[in-house]
């Protein structure tokens, strides 16, 4: 698959960008908030954030839906932005919500 750097000077496909990144974490976030009640609310909320990265996935469909006309390319490249986004987020806020506060550190 080619990735078109492109996508970001088609309206329609940045539109589709914030959308698909928030629907993404959402998901995600929600199974993950019945953790609640075992772990805490913060830890739920990591959890979520450790399933939302899902960057193989999404470039073999949109490798996929291409071809079969399935996905426009804007949209496929819009796709494969919002999962690299993930990949990148999902881990700092995952550490971020799991480490210990800066004051229980010894």
């Amino acid at each position: 698959m080619n990735f078109d750097l492109g996508v970001f000077t088609h309206d329609e496909a940045i539109l589709w960008i914030p959308a698909c990144l928030l629907l993404s974490y959402l998901v995600k976030m929600l199974p993950a908030w019945h953790l609640k009640k075992y772990f805490g609310r913060r830890k739920a909320i990591a959890a979520g954030f450790a399933m939302s990265t899902r960057l193989s996935l999404v470039v073999a469909a949109a490798d996929i839906g291409v071809p079969v006309g399935a996905l426009p390319p804007e949209m496929a490249s819009a796709v494969v932005m919002v999962a690299v986004i993930t990949c990148l987020i999902s881990p700092v806020a995952f550490l971020t919500l799991v480490s210990r506060p800066s004051s229980a550190r010894c």
